[in-house]
């Protein structure tokens, strides 16, 4: 289920830096592939921690970017080092295994 995959994404962020969020979200941001919409995921994730809120609308984002995926997309996340992009690549694959 692609839920838990996005669940376990998420988690994977709790220990990283607000800087490394915030840069990563700025390395996103110069790209020019599909991969670009992620920056808005970092950046939310970053002023959610930042302000005590939840993560709730980037999550929302990232279903949605999940949802929309193809085979290209698919190539981009797995060149990610962070472990958040393998379980993003985990929730790609198995959102195509259940349609």
């Amino acid at each position: 289920m692609s839920e838990e995959h996005l669940d376990e994404a998420f988690a994977s962020l709790e220990d990283v830096p607000i800087r490394q969020l915030q840069l990563t979200a700025e390395a996103l941001e110069r790209r020019k592939d599909s991969l670009r919409q992620f920056a808005s995921i970092f950046r939310k994730v970053d002023h959610a921690r930042e302000g005590g809120w939840d993560d709730s609308l980037a999550r929302f984002h990232l279903g949605q970017a999940v949802d929309h995926a193809d085979d290209e997309f698919a190539e981009q996340i797995g060149e990610g080092s962070l472990p958040f992009w393998q379980h993003v690549l985990k929730a790609v694959e198995a959102r195509e295994e259940g349609s």
